[in-house]
């Protein structure tokens, strides 16, 4: 009988205490600021993005500038963009960060040759990021595909549309503001 109550009141202790593992006690990042390089069907894009959480979706606001145009062609190509990232699997460990989720994108692109050309884009896909809980340095990743809109005026005025599709492969090194 003796021993029944001890495993009883052991049993019971299990169900009314807890324990939190390390995993689940790691503070992820409120914020980012990352630099990077973005392959995209028009050009290749460097620019700095800005990243905020606010709970359990990361919003972020971007301005790049696409190189061959910019520096090759001496012509200013500039994208403004912005995204919503829900982090779905998230987790801060004892070494490492860890952040994927789908990710949600919208991006203006602007070419000022002749006639302005404008492009617009909304892309689907993912983001992530990874690096050590003790330092600020993360690496960041996103990918994304989606519709695609050129528009831009002929020498005889006329508007020309143009829809296909478009890709954004974006690596980029991120500091982390806990």
């Amino acid at each position: 009988m003796i021993r029944f109550i001890f495993f009883f009141f052991l049993f019971l202790n299990s169900l009314t205490s807890f324990s939190q593992d390390v995993i689940h006690t790691a503070i992820l990042p409120n914020s980012m600021f990352i630099a990077s390089a973005s392959l995209q069907r028009m050009d290749i894009f460097s620019g700095f993005t800005y990243q905020k959480n606010f709970n359990r979706i990361d919003v972020g606001a971007s301005f790049n500038l696409g190189l061959r145009s910019t520096f090759g062609a001496q012509q200013l190509y500039s994208q403004f963009g912005s995204y919503l990232t829900i982090p779905l699997i998230q987790q801060g460990a004892k070494k490492r960060d860890f952040s994927f989720g789908p990710m949600l994108g919208v991006h203006a692109s602007f070419l000022n040759i002749g006639n302005k050309l404008r492009q617009y884009d909304i892309l689907l896909g993912y983001s992530m990021y990874c690096g050590r809980t003790k330092g600020n340095l993360k690496f960041f990743h996103q990918a994304g595909l989606g519709p695609f809109a050129e528009y831009f005026r002929t020498s005889t005025n006329t508007l020309v549309q143009s829809y296909t599709l478009n890709y954004h492969l974006i690596i980029g090194l991120a500091y982390a503001i806990y």
